[in-house]
């Protein structure tokens, strides 16, 4: 049986587009030698984090992620067994906020419909609709004049 976890967390800094493919880049290297497979979504300031995998390497993971300094403020949202993977073809794949010079190989343009339209087939309804609201949620909007 597969395990899940679900993390949302506060960019420590202001993250350039050279950092955050930095750190798709050693999350999809590292997931692909401990058989993980997840989502990452990044608003500008906040992080969303889907892991799936065995339980030991999915805590193992979380909980270098929790001691690195690039964040604050990490909180566990999810964290059971699950009968499948949400997202079987992604050793980790990145959405981004609009603007981010990440290519389209690494990462969605991050808006609440281009984040719907690519989440896979296979994710449940309950991720699907954190993962489609996040990203509303968690950016500020103007004020209304």
């Amino acid at each position: 049986m597969i395990y899940r976890l679900l993390y949302v967390s506060t960019a420590a800094n202001t993250l350039s587009a050279p950092e955050l493919e930095a750190i798709l880049e050693t999350a999809k290297t590292r997931n692909a030698a401990l058989g993980l497979t997840g989502l990452l979504v990044f608003t500008g300031r906040h992080f969303m984090q889907l892991l799936e995998g065995e339980r030991d390497a999915v805590e193992a993971v979380f909980a270098a992620i929790c001691a690195d300094d690039r964040h604050s403020s990490v909180a566990k949202l999810i964290a059971e067994p699950a009968p499948d993977r949400a997202c079987p073809e992604w050793a980790m794949a990145l959405q981004t906020p609009e603007g981010a010079e990440v290519t389209p190989e690494q990462a969605f343009v991050a808006n609440d419909a281009t984040i719907r339209e690519s989440l896979p087939d296979t994710m449940p309804g309950d991720l699907r609709l954190l993962f489609q609201s996040f990203n509303s949620v968690m950016v500020p909007r103007a004020a209304s004049a």
